[in-house]
């Protein structure tokens, strides 16, 4: 529990920040909800999310981070609550295009006026989410000790912000933890993401396009199990501290589509493309020091969690049709 019982939750209307801020109003928390809802082809669905996470006891902020004060975002962050800034351009793909000078301002600039008004404000910790992107092409286990080489803009930027929070612990003037987080899925991931792309397509009788081989490994973590996680790193991270969020076991993509083809029963039409940039042969998580630092590991399989999605998704795309 924090000082005041309050969190702040910057990307609140996003997909993992929606279910964090869900989860600390079940747990009795105090939600300071914080989104700017521009997220591109999904402010629909972001006003959606607000509304009901409003109706569930959230105070939510309509704000664009890029557009505001030190000051100001600090004067509205309780003095002795915990900060989780979610908050970020996100993508490895479409940080190469032409939304590329956007990454530096959303997950870089926006993470050091975040910092700076936490400390400000005197919250009692700051929980920094950042990606395996940071790892680039490391090959076999990624520890929190792995070497750090992103290849992706969208990479790059999550370690700077990396870089902004922990030289705050290091100042002695923030609490701060970092997590960093493995291809999260689940009901609510967002649509260019392999797995909702692969389940959408299936949907719709059309063909599954999958950049590369799709011999490409991925760890995938499920949504609940990655909010866990963060709810641990929030509670009883170490002052500094960084920890992998991931499942500890790397899939195949054409093995996500093999089990997808056996829980549907649809044959499915595959288009191999060209390998996108900056995405890595694999990802594999050790998730060591958080099974022993916050006692956390991984609990939903990857049948589980692709079943609990593809009912959801498929659920949503009839309704959408439905009402269309």
């Amino acid at each position: 529990m924090t000082a005041d019982g309050t969190f702040v939750v910057t990307g609140a209307a996003g997909f993992v920040g929606s279910r964090l801020t869900a989860a600390l109003l079940r747990a009795g928390h105090r939600v300071l909800a914080v989104d700017a809802c521009t997220g591109p082809n999904l402010r629909v669905v972001q006003r959606a999310r607000v509304a009901e996470l409003s109706n569930r006891g959230a105070r939510f902020t309509e704000l664009d981070l890029r557009r505001v004060g030190t000051d100001d975002l600090a004067g509205l962050i309780p003095r002795g609550s915990v900060v989780v800034h979610l908050a970020a351009l996100p993508g490895v793909r479409p940080s190469w295009g032409e939304l590329r000078p956007g990454y530096l301002e959303s997950n870089v600039a926006i993470t050091r006026t975040v910092t700076a008004a936490a400390r400000r404000a005197g919250a009692r910790r700051l929980v920094y989410a950042s990606s395996s992107s940071v790892y680039g092409n490391a090959p076999g286990l990624m520890s929190e000790a792995t070497r750090t080489c992103p290849v992706s803009p969208y990479g790059r930027t999550k370690l700077g912000g990396e870089l902004l929070v922990r030289h705050a612990a290091t100042r002695g003037d923030l609490d701060t933890v970092v997590v960093r987080y493995f291809t999260v899925y689940g009901p609510g991931q967002r649509p260019d993401m392999a797995i909702a792309r692969f389940v959408d397509a299936i949907h719709r009788g059309a063909p599954v396009r999958v950049f590369g081989s799709g011999r490409q490994r991925r760890d995938f973590t499920f949504v609940d199990d990655a909010v866990a996680g963060t709810l641990a790193a929030a509670t009883r991270g170490r002052i500094g501290g960084v920890y992998n969020l991931g499942h500890g076991q790397p899939t195949r993509l054409i093995d996500v589509l093999r089990r997808l083809e056996q829980m549907t029963g649809r044959r499915l039409h595959v288009v191999h493309e060209e390998p996108a940039a900056g995405d890595p042969p694999g990802t594999h998580a050790d998730v060591t020091r958080a099974a022993r630092e916050l006692g956390w590991s991984a609990r939903v399989s990857l049948d589980d969690g692709l079943d609990r999605q593809v009912a959801a998704q498929f659920a949503l795309n009839t309704q959408r049709r439905e009402t269309a």
